[in-house]
C-alpha cells in the first residue's frame, strides 16, 4: 500500500522540482546581460528541469529503452531528443546510416550535441531545430515520403499538440518506408485502474502549462495505430510495472505495411 501511495505522489514530487527549475530559470534570465534570446522562458525552464531529469528517467527504463534502440536500423528520425540522455543506446554505424534528430527546444541543443560526442554519433547525427509538425523543413532537410527506415519516440509524443495530433502523426507515418519501424516507448493513460485514471485527470489540470506542453494521460496507445496501415503492431505495456502505476508506459513496434 505504502508503494502504491509513493508511485500516486510521483507527479507531485516531478511539479514541486519543475517548479524549483522554474525560478533556478527565471534567476538565470534576470542575471544574462543579452537582451534577446532565440529561446522563450519556457524553453530554458524545461531545458534545465530534463537535464536533470532524464538522465534517471532513462536509468529506470534502460532495459526497455536499451532493447527498443537495438532494432534501429538505416536512416533514423529521432523525435524529441532532448538533451541525449537515450543516445549511447543507439547502435553505430553500419547499422545506422544517418540519424535527424528533431529538438525544437534550442535550450537543449547544446547539451544534446555534447551526448552526440560523448555517444560517437558526430558525424552520423544532424540537430534539426524544428518540431514534427514542420512539414516544410522535413522536406528540405532532406526527410520525404518513404525515405526513413526507423522512427524513434521515447517519451516524447506526450508533448505533442492534441490540436492537429492525428495529422502530424500521418505526416511522420508518410516519411516512413515501406517495412520501416516505428520504436515506441511512451507513458500513457492508466485504462486498468479507475482511482489511477482519475488521479491522472487531476494532474492533467497543471501537468501541459508546466511540462512544455506534456499530458499525463494521453492515449497514445489508441492513437498510434489508426494512423496508417501496419503489419505488425506489438505496442504493449511494459511488464514490470503494476496495474495502478500513476504513469503507465506502453513500448514496443509498429512496422509499415508494404502494399
Amino acid at each position: 500500500m505504502l508503494t502504491r501511495m509513493v508511485n500516486y505522489l510521483q507527479p507531485a514530487y516531478l511539479l514541486l522540482f519543475c517548479t524549483i527549475f522554474g525560478f533556478k530559470a527565471l534567476y538565470q534570465r534576470l542575471l544574462s546581460s543579452s537582451t534577446t534570446t532565440n529561446t522563450t522562458f519556457r524553453e530554458a525552464w524545461f531545458a534545465l528541469f530534463w537535464a536533470y531529469w532524464a538522465p534517471p528517467s532513462t536509468t529506470a527504463d534502460y532495459s526497455a529503452v536499451s532493447r527498443l534502440l537495438s532494432q534501429c536500423r538505416g536512416t533514423i528520425l529521432d523525435i524529441g531528443p532532448g538533451t541525449g540522455s537515450t543516445l549511447p543506446l543507439f547502435p553505430q554505424t553500419p547499422a545506422i546510416k544517418h540519424i535527424y534528430g528533431l529538438e525544437p527546444n534550442r535550450s537543449m541543443h547544446a547539451e544534446l550535441q555534447r551526448s552526440i560526442d560523448a555517444a560517437g554519433l558526430s558525424g552520423v547525427y544532424t540537430i534539426l531545430p524544428f518540431g514534427a509538425e514542420d512539414v516544410e523543413k522535413l522536406r528540405a532537410a532532406g526527410i520525404t515520403e518513404g525515405s526513413v527506415d526507423t522512427i524513434v519516440t521515447v517519451r516524447v509524443l506526450c508533448s505533442l499538440e492534441e490540436k492537429g495530433l492525428e495529422k502530424v502523426l500521418e505526416g511522420l507515418y508518410t516519411c516512413l518506408k515501406p517495412g520501416g519501424e516505428w520504436l515506441v516507448l511512451e507513458h500513457v493513460r492508466n485504462w486498468k485502474s479507475g482511482v489511477s485514471a482519475a488521479l491522472q485527470g487531476f494532474y492533467q489540470i497543471f501537468w501541459p502549462g508546466m511540462l512544455a506542453g506534456c499530458n499525463i494521460n494521453r492515449r497514445t496507445n489508441e492513437i498510434l495505430p489508426r494512423v496508417g496501415k501496419w503489419n505488425v503492431n506489438d505496442l504493449v505495456p511494459v511488464m514490470e510495472e503494476e496495474h495502478w502505476e500513476i504513469m503507465p508506459h506502453v513500448w514496443g513496434r509498429l512496422i509499415k505495411a508494404r502494399k
